[in-house]
C-alpha cells in the first residue's frame, strides 16, 4: 500500500498537508532565527518536527546568526507559550504562501535604512528577464543571502509617514523618485490622493501587501531606468500560466536560452509572417470579438500603465489573482506539443503526449498554478495565490509595428502614434486604457528589441534558485525533465524550422536586414529629438495639481469583459 500512496488520491492529499505543515514550520522558524540562511530553515523544516528542526539549526547554524538565548538552550526549553506565538503568525503568512516582478536580473537600489522582510523577498528572488542583467550582474538566491528581520526593530525610533506596517510588522511602502520620468507617471486620470497613496490602497494591508508593493515599486523603477528607450506594458493572467511556461521552455531547447528566460506569451514565430499591426486591427477580432482564436493566436491584451483603472484588468487589482477569460487551454497545449514534436493530434496516436499533459498538470498542481484536464481547467492548489503578471518592454522604434490603442473586446482607438502616445505627445488620448499587442516572439529573444520581467502574486513562485521548494527556478527544473522525452526526439534545426518557417540561414539574413532597418529607424529619431529637444519639456514626472480628481465617469474597476 506505501509503494502506490503517493500517486493515490490519498496519497496527494496527504503530500499536500505534509506541505504546508512544512511551510508552517519554516516561518515559525524563521521567527526564531532571522538572521540564519533561508536554505538551512527550509532544510531543517523538512524534518516536519520542531525540535528536530531546532537542533539541525543549532549544529549548522553560525553563532552569530543565533539569538543568544537559543545559544546553550536544550531543546526541551522551547516553551509552550514561546511556540505558540510563533504560529501566530503563521496562518497569516499561508496567504502569502509569502517571502518576479523579482529575479536576479536586474539589481534595486534601495536606502540601506529602508531595507526590509519584503524588500529582501523580492531581491532574492529579482523580475525574471528574457535578457542579460541590468546593473550589478551579481545574482542573488535564497540559499546564499540571509534575510532581514521579518517585523523590523521595535526600537526603531522613526518610520517614514508614508511606510505602513502589517498586523506582523511587515513594511508597506512605495519608495521611488516621482520626479524621474516613466510612462506610468503620465497617467493623467491618477486620483487625487497621489501615486503613493493609490500604490498602498490597492495593495491591501497584509503580508501581501508588503511584498507586492515591493514589486510595484521594482517595476516603476525599471520604467524610470528605460525610460526613452522602451515602451512598457502589463499583461496579467492566472490560467494560462502553464502554457506560457511550456512555451518558454519549448523556446529555451530550441534557442538555447537561459533557464531565467521569462513566461512567454506566444511561441510559433511563423504565425506572424506576413502579418502587420495593420492586418490586426482590420482583422474580424478586432471587431468587438478578440476571443476569435485567430485573433488570440496573435495578439495578447495588456494596460499600458500600472495605475491603467481605465482598462478591462488594472495591474493593481490584478496583481494577486490575475486575469483571465475562459479558453480550451489544454487542448491548445496539446497541440502545440503535437506540432512541435510532429505527433499526428488524433486520439490513440499521441500517447506520449497525452502523458505528457497528464504530468504536466499534476506538476501545475503541485507549484500553485492553474492545471488543466481533458475538460479544461482544474482549480488552483489551497493557499497559493494564482496572479501572475508579465512587464513588457518594447522598443520605441518597434512599438508602432506591434501594438495598438484598443477599446474593450480589441476595438481599435485611432492613434497616429503609440509611441507618441506613450510618450504623452498626443493630447487627443489619456495614457490609460488599454492595448492590444502582435506578440512576436523573436523580438523578445532579442533585448534590444524587448524584454519580459516575471512577477507573481504567490511570492513562492517568485524567481529563487532551483533547491527552492515552490519556486519558478525549482519548476522550470521540473518542466524540463516532464518535456525532454518529448523535445530531445526532434532535431533543433527541425525544431526552429518548425517554429519560425525559416532555416536557420534564411533567419539570419533577415534578421541582419532588419536590424540594419532598426539602426536607420533609430538615427533618424535621434536626429527628429535633437532638432525638436529645445520645444520639449522635461517633465514626465509625477505632478499632483497637474491631475485631476477621478470623477464619478472614471470608475477604478474598469470596463468588465
Amino acid at each position: 500500500f506505501s509503494v502506490f500512496l503517493g500517486e493515490s488520491p490519498l496519497g496527494l492529499i496527504m503530500a499536500t498537508a505534509a506541505s504546508l505543515a512544512a511551510k508552517q514550520l519554516r516561518w515559525q522558524l524563521l521567527e526564531l532565527f532571522p538572521q540564519t540562511p533561508m536554505k538551512l530553515l527550509m532544510e531543517a523544516a523538512k524534518s516536519g518536527d520542531f525540535d528536530t528542526a531546532m537542533d539541525i539549526i543549532r549544529a549548522s547554524a553560525p553563532s552569530e546568526s543565533l539569538p543568544p538565548c537559543l545559544l546553550t538552550q536544550p531543546k526541551e526549553s522551547a516553551s509552550d507559550e514561546s511556540l505558540l506565538a510563533v504560529g501566530s503568525t503563521a496562518s497569516d503568512l499561508q496567504e502569502l504562501s509569502v517571502c518576479e516582478p523579482a529575479s536576479s536580473q536586474f539589481q534595486t537600489v534601495l536606502p540601506e535604512e529602508t531595507s526590509t522582510s519584503a524588500q529582501a523577498v523580492v531581491e532574492a528572488g529579482c523580475p525574471l528577464d528574457s535578457s542579460e542583467p541590468i546593473g550589478d550582474a551579481e545574482k542573488h538566491t535564497y540559499a546564499d543571502e540571509e534575510l532581514n528581520d521579518l517585523r523590523g526593530t521595535a526600537a526603531q525610533a522613526h518610520v517614514p509617514s508614508k511606510v505602513r506596517r502589517t498586523a506582523d510588522g511587515w513594511e508597506i511602502k512605495f519608495e521611488v523618485d516621482l520626479e524621474r520620468p516613466c510612462q506610468s507617471l503620465r497617467t493623467k486620470r491618477l486620483p487625487s490622493k497621489g501615486v503613493v497613496e493609490t500604490v498602498l490602497n490597492c495593495c491591501g494591508s497584509d503580508n501581501t501587501a508588503a511584498y507586492a508593493s515591493v514589486c510595484f515599486e521594482q517595476m516603476m523603477r525599471q520604467e524610470q531606468e528605460l525610460n526613452g528607450e522602451f515602451c512598457v506594458f502589463y499583461h496579467s493572467y492566472n490560467s494560462a500560466a502553464l502554457i506560457y511556461e511550456v512555451q518558454a521552455e519549448i523556446a529555451r531547447s530550441a534557442f538555447g536560452l537561459d533557464d531565467k528566460f521569462s513566461p512567454l506569451p506566444r511561441i510559433m514565430q511563423r504565425h506572424f509572417t506576413g502579418v502587420s499591426i495593420q492586418d490586426l486591427q482590420n482583422s474580424e477580432g478586432a471587431k468587438h470579438a478578440d476571443s476569435l482564436p485567430s485573433f488570440r493566436k496573435l495578439a495578447i491584451c495588456a494596460s499600458p500603465t500600472i495605475f491603467a483603472f481605465g482598462s478591462e484588468a488594472p495591474p493593481l487589482h490584478c496583481f494577486r489573482h490575475g486575469y483571465g477569460i475562459p479558453a480550451p487551454l489544454h487542448q491548445l497545449t496539446r497541440d502545440l506539443l503535437c506540432e512541435v514534436t510532429g505527433v499526428s493530434k488524433h486520439k490513440g496516436r499521441a500517447g506520449d503526449v497525452d502523458k505528457c499533459m497528464e504530468q504536466l498538470s499534476h506538476l501545475a498542481k503541485q507549484f500553485g498554478l492553474v492545471a488543466y484536464d481533458g475538460l479544461g481547467e482544474a482549480a488552483n492548489a489551497p493557499n497559493r495565490l494564482g496572479g501572475q503578471m508579465l512587464q513588457i518592454f518594447i522598443h520605441r522604434t518597434e512599438v508602432d509595428h506591434m501594438v495598438y490603442n484598443s477599446l474593450p473586446y480589441g476595438v481599435p482607438i485611432p492613434t497616429d502614434s503609440v509611441r507618441k502616445w506613450l510618450a504623452g505627445k498626443d493630447p487627443g488620448h489619456d495614457v490609460d486604457g488599454q492595448v492590444r499587442i502582435l506578440m512576436r516572439p523573436e523580438v523578445f529573444m532579442d533585448r534590444a528589441r524587448g524584454r519580459i520581467f516575471h512577477y507573481a502574486g504567490d511570492w513562492e513562485f517568485h524567481g529563487g534558485s532551483p533547491d527552492m521548494e515552490g519556486s519558478r527556478a525549482a519548476f522550470v527544473q521540473e518542466l524540463r525533465r516532464i518535456l525532454r522525452p518529448l523535445l530531445q526526439k526532434v532535431n533543433l534545426a527541425d525544431l526552429r524550422l518548425c517554429l519560425t518557417g525559416e532555416t536557420d540561414s534564411q533567419r539570419k539574413k533577415r534578421c541582419e536586414i532588419e536590424a540594419a532597418d532598426m539602426q536607420h529607424e533609430l538615427r533618424s529619431a535621434s536626429h527628429r529629438g535633437s532638432a525638436g529637444s529645445a520645444k520639449t519639456s522635461t517633465g514626465g514626472g509625477y505632478i499632483a495639481s497637474a491631475c485631476p480628481k477621478k470623477g464619478a465617469k472614471h470608475s477604478e474597476k474598469g470596463t468588465t469583459h
